[in-house]
């Protein structure tokens, strides 16, 4: 990972992610993140699905509290 990143949980408040933090959410959790570094930001995202389901469901975008 390089740069900084914003973790936006829904229902919880935001929190920093900096180059070598790791972090996991638990399956259903509505999340996104964003950019919060002077620079660009790259992260390794993986994700387990049950087989046949999408990898990704849009909801509402996540407000900060």
């Amino acid at each position: 990972m390089e740069g900084a990143v914003e973790l936006l949980v829904d229902g919880q408040a935001p929190r920093r992610i900096a180059a070598g933090e790791a972090y996991s959410n638990s399956r259903g959790t509505v999340h996104g993140f964003r950019n919060v570094g002077s620079t660009p930001a790259k992260l390794l995202n993986n994700l387990v699905v049950d087989k046949g389901a999408p990898r990704v469901q849009l909801v509402a975008p996540v407000e900060k509290p």
